[in-house]
């Protein structure tokens, strides 16, 4: 959920998510062949316009491509952070992994 936000909130799909995906997985991890590996599968798949669920703007209509977000558009996506936020306040990794929280989503203090 949070991968998919972060892809449909930059209106920029598949560039950004190159540089975006590789960069807080190194971040999180540490580990530069995992963040190499998730740079190489960015890169390799996930076009919108594949009939896959793992395309890039996923959740949306499929067709829509890399269109940049409407206001309403923007609203959905917000609206589905906070739900995910508050059911899951430190983040995916720190609940399954054992991970620290996430920082930097804007409501940390």
């Amino acid at each position: 959920m949070l991968l998919e936000a972060s892809v449909v909130i930059s209106g920029a799909g598949n560039g950004v998510s190159a540089v975006a995906i590789p960069w807080l997985v190194l971040e999180r991890t540490g580990d530069n062949a995992l963040a190499e590996t998730m740079y190489l599968g960015v890169r390799a798949g996930g076009h919108p316009v594949f009939p896959a669920w793992y395309r890039w703007a996923y959740g949306w209509p499929y067709g829509r491509g890399y269109m940049p977000l409407s206001d309403e558009e923007r609203e959905q996506v917000r609206k589905k952070l906070d739900e995910y936020w508050k059911r899951h306040p430190g983040g995916y990794c720190a609940e399954h992994h054992g991970t620290l929280p996430m920082k930097g989503r804007g409501d940390d203090t």
